[in-house]
Formats: C-alpha cells, sequence, structure tokens
C-alpha cells in the first residue's frame, strides 16, 4: 500500500476535532459527576453523616428551583460549616413548603435580629448532576422554634434518592462522551500506524 498524505492529514484533523470536543464535553460533564467533597447516594442514606447545626438565614437565592438558603453557622462545634448555601429539594421541598418554610423565610427577611433555625446536614455536598451547576450542603431535616418543618426522616431518604437520580443523570453522558473521545483516539492511532507502515509514493 502506498502512503496517501492528503489522506492522512485530513483523517488526523478530523480524529483531532474530535478527540478535542469529545474530551471537552466530557471533563464538563465529568465535573457534574462531583469530586471528592460530593457525596453519594450510600452516603446520604447513612443517617450517622449529618450533622445537626444551628443557623441564622441570610437569606434565600431566588435563582435556583428548590428552596437554596445561605445559612450562617451560629454554634462554635459546626464553625467549619462557614457561612454557605444549603439546599432543599425534591419532595423534601413540597413537606418544608406544606408546614411552613415560607412564613419562616418572609419573617427572615424583616426580623433584625435574624431568625434562627436548626437544620441536618452533612460534612460532603449534594451536586443534583447538571451540567456546571455547583454542589451545596443539603438540609434533610429543619426545625423552628421548636417546630418541625423538615422531619429528618424521610428527609434524608430523600437527599440519598436525589443523589443517585443525579448520579445516573451525569453519568450517561460521561459514558457517551468517553466513547466518542476513545473513538477519535482510535481513528488517530489506526491512521497514524496505517501511514508509517504503508510505502512512500515514487
Amino acid at each position: 500500500m502506498k502512503r496517501n498524505k492528503p489522506l492522512f492529514i485530513v483523517l488526523c484533523v478530523v480524529s483531532g476535532l474530535i478527540m478535542a470536543i469529545s474530551f471537552f464535553f466530557f471533563y464538563l460533564f465529568l465535573i457534574a459527576l462531583g469530586g471528592p467533597e460530593t457525596g453519594t447516594g450510600k452516603y446520604f442514606l447513612n443517617p450517622d453523616n449529618y450533622d445537626t447545626v444551628e443557623c441564622r438565614i441570610i437569606y434565600r437565592d431566588n435563582h435556583y428551583r428548590g428552596i437554596m438558603l445561605l445559612l450562617e453557622p451560629i454554634d462554635e462545634e459546626s464553625s467549619s460549616y462557614g457561612r454557605e448555601y444549603f439546599y432543599i429539594d425534591g419532595h423534601n421541598e413540597y413537606i418544608a413548603e406544606n408546614n411552613g418554610i415560607n412564613e419562616i423565610l418572609d419573617k427572615a427577611e424583616t426580623d433584625k435580629d435574624g431568625v434562627v433555625i436548626t437544620i441536618k446536614t452533612t460534612p460532603k455536598k449534594f451536586n443534583d448532576g447538571y451540567l456546571l451547576e455547583r454542589a451545596y450542603y443539603p438540609i434533610a431535616g429543619l426545625s423552628y422554634d421548636g417546630q418541625e418543618i423538615l422531619p429528618f426522616d424521610p428527609g434524608y431518604v430523600v437527599v440519598s434518592n436525589l443523589q443517585y437520580e443525579a448520579t445516573n443523570r451525569a453519568s450517561r453522558p460521561v459514558l457517551v462522551t468517553g466513547g466518542i473521545l476513545l473513538f477519535g483516539i482510535v481513528i488517530f492511532v489506526t491512521n497514524f500506524i496505517v501511514f508509517k507502515k504503508s510505502k512512500p509514493r515514487e
């Protein structure tokens, strides 16, 4: 077989583009799966992984679905959390709204002394599996002034199920883009080997 340099160049360019584009999206979808600081569905299903934290409500961020709260822990034992975003989603949002969470948040906007709530959360974050979304601390239980707004049971089970769903949602595009990336590598390597083994044109 004689070398076909134009074909070799075209295949190199095509396979290079396939690898570059697929790697870019592969990396983005991989981020959506979360990193070491993100908990797994199994992790969130263990009640022993949850901490009880007293927090002051700073404000609610309405740019996200679910209930996204910026909270500031007020007890020294929970100071490792710092001022962070905490998240209520899925069926937990429905339970909290039925138990008066919106009234509490309305009060937090006008109360000069601030509204203090007690939540159940984990040191590891929750990631909803959507592209370029950040990870947040989950709220699996919430009480205010002795009233249970979000019961911990089944709250932590809901968080676990949401993380399982998020992992599945993010893993599918990772597998697809990873397969395309591998396909581009195979084309590039095969093209290079064939070109090297072929005879130069006289």
